[in-house]
């Protein structure tokens, strides 16, 4: 699928834009409320002091930390002079936990999150190009229509951690180098992956689920045991370095928050008809969708007894693992009901008999 140059560039404008206005969605919530301490209180990140299990989720900490040791400290101490010195970032600082000492550190981690954020567009979109066939259009869009309906995922009660963005471009990253084989890459995300967030190991059943019958045993169980032996010793490691930070490794929500969550759901005519319709628009076509997706999505059925138990059930950037794979789920339903599109899956298009194949037959 070839692209002129200016195309391209106008599709990089229009991801660049769209990222800028999600990003703005996602943060400024949590500056005006300061409903958020992983970001708000991010020089505890840095410094290694945030409560567990925040504090291990090092990939943004570690990375701030190295690019702000670079800077000349004439730089540093300007930013901090213009932190204090400012009418509008002084009022922000006075009502959220942020230290103006800690200004440059928020200026890279912002770049950081939101390179993320645009990273995340393009990678949707090599993931999209890998499992479907479809048109130049379709493929351009996928970007667009992950990033519009991503703020559907923010509230106020859990905006703006550190990790959220990048969980989002790594997951999808890996998704892309998992269905075309590519091992070394794959390892290298998973390794970052692993250091973002604990829960990237939500990988490794999905790799077995879609590779079981399709990859010979010995390579599998090799496979198997790399990732966990990779993901067991960067947790032990980040255990061990920040055991004495306060903090709980799990917390029990089923019979406090998520009782109450199902108790006061609104069960009204509305809601059940946009449930039906997302439902709808994950399941419709189904015979047509990748199966690397519709392992996905049951990777994420097997794990909802467990985020009942021990995690906010409606904190739904608790499942952003997942998005890449909700979105790619719906995405076909869209397009088919736009503009009459249908996309079919790159799996059933390979395995699809040649006509050649048929005379022969």
């Amino acid at each position: 699928m070839t692209t002129s140059p200016l195309r391209k560039w106008l599709v990089g404008v229009i991801y660049t834009a769209l990222a800028l206005l999600v990003f703005v969605l996602w943060l400024r919530p949590a500056i005006d409320h300061n409903h958020n301490k992983p970001l708000l209180c991010l020089h505890t990140m840095v410094t290694g002091q945030a409560p567990c299990p925040y504090v291990r989720r090092q990939l943004i900490p570690l990375t701030v930390r190295g690019v702000n040791s670079t800077l000349p400290n004439p730089w540093r101490q300007s930013l901090t002079w213009t932190a204090q010195e400012n009418q509008r970032l002084a009022s922000i600082f006075a009502r959220n936990p942020i230290d103006p000492q800690y200004f440059s550190e928020y200026i890279i981690a912002a770049a950081i999150v939101f390179a993320c954020l645009v990273g995340f567009a393009y990678a949707i979109r090599l993931l999209f190009l890998r499992l479907y066939s479809g048109s130049a259009l379709a493929a351009d869009l996928v970007p667009v229509f992950a990033l519009l309906w991503l703020p559907v995922t923010f509230r106020e009660a859990n905006l703006a951690y550190l990790h959220d963005f990048p969980t989002l471009l790594l997951f999808t990253l890996s998704l892309y180098l998992l269905a075309g084989q590519r091992w070394p890459a794959f390892y290298l995300v998973f390794v970052l992956g692993c250091l973002n967030k604990e829960t990237f190991i939500l990988v490794t059943p999905l790799f077995v689920w879609h590779y079981l019958r399709q990859m010979p045993r010995t390579w599998l169980l090799r496979h198997i045991a790399a990732q966990l032996a990779v993901f067991a010793v960067m947790q032990g490691i980040l255990y061990w370095t920040f055991r004495h930070n306060p903090g709980g490794q799990l917390e029990v929500h089923l019979l406090g928050h998520n009782l109450y969550v199902f108790r006061h759901l609104p069960y009204d005519i509305i809601s059940v008809l946009v449930l039906l319709v997302l439902v709808g628009g994950l399941f419709h076509d189904w015979q047509h969708k990748p199966r690397l997706l519709k392992c996905g999505l049951g990777v994420l059925t097997m794990i909802l007894p467990v985020a009942m138990a021990f995690a906010w059930i409606d904190e739904l950037r608790a499942y952003y693992e997942f998005f890449p794979v909700i979105t790619l789920l719906l995405f076909p339903t869209f397009t088919k009901y736009a503009w009459g599109e249908s996309l079919r899956s790159r799996e059933a298009i390979a395995s699809r008999p040649t006509l050649q194949h048929q005379q022969q037959a």
